[in-house]
């Protein structure tokens, strides 16, 4: 198991959230409309909301993002990704049975 710990997102995390994202998911949105680092950035500083996100840190290294809406009756997991050096480690599965213990 790793040592995982969640903090609370925080503006100055603007940098690393945007370096994950690029890292987790510039090939799908290639594929799927093309990327474009201008509309990529833009898009991402309109809708950054460090209060929706909570930083993975595994081993005190910050490591993903993982954002749970709570809808009172339900927990839903609207965003996790971890930068590619931390995938395929059973960190994901982790998260979810983290969330999956908190409902």
């Amino acid at each position: 198991m790793n040592d995982l710990e969640l903090r609370p997102a925080t503006p100055a995390d603007a940098g690393f959230l945007y370096d994950l994202h690029r890292q987790t998911f510039r090939l799908y949105v290639e594929q799927t409309w093309g990327w474009n680092e201008d509309r990529q950035v833009a898009y991402f500083r309109e809708h950054f909301d460090p209060a929706a996100r909570q930083i993975v840190q595994i081993d005190g290294q910050d490591a993903g993002c993982l954002g749970v809406e709570d809808g009172g009756a339900f927990l839903f997991i609207d965003y996790i990704a971890l930068l590619p050096a931390f995938q395929r480690r059973g960190v994901g599965a982790q998260l979810v049975g983290q969330v999956l213990q908190q409902a």
